[in-house]
């Protein structure tokens, strides 16, 4: 799993495989919640919407655990410091 950090709006774009519709994000082990405004793309691109919401999730110089969770029970984690 890759992460690009795109802005205005600010989103995360995760690249991987075999992401499933169903697929379910957790930032920092699920210590801050699921986040819940995914776009999914396809099996290999999802992405991680929410502006102002979302960016105050990734603070500057700080790494953010992110846990991809499909239905199936299928996961990958990656870290990302802005």
């Amino acid at each position: 799993t890759s992460v690009i950090k795109k802005t205005d709006p600010f989103r995360i774009k995760l690249r991987g495989s075999n992401f499933h519709p169903d697929v379910v994000v957790l930032l920092n082990n699920g210590q801050i919640y699921p986040w819940n405004n995914i776009s999914y793309k396809n099996t290999h691109l999802i992405v991680l919407k929410g502006g102002p919401a979302l960016k105050a999730q990734f603070p500057m110089g700080v790494p953010v655990e992110i846990t991809v969770v499909n239905g199936d029970g299928g996961s990958a984690t990656i870290t990302y410091t802005r």
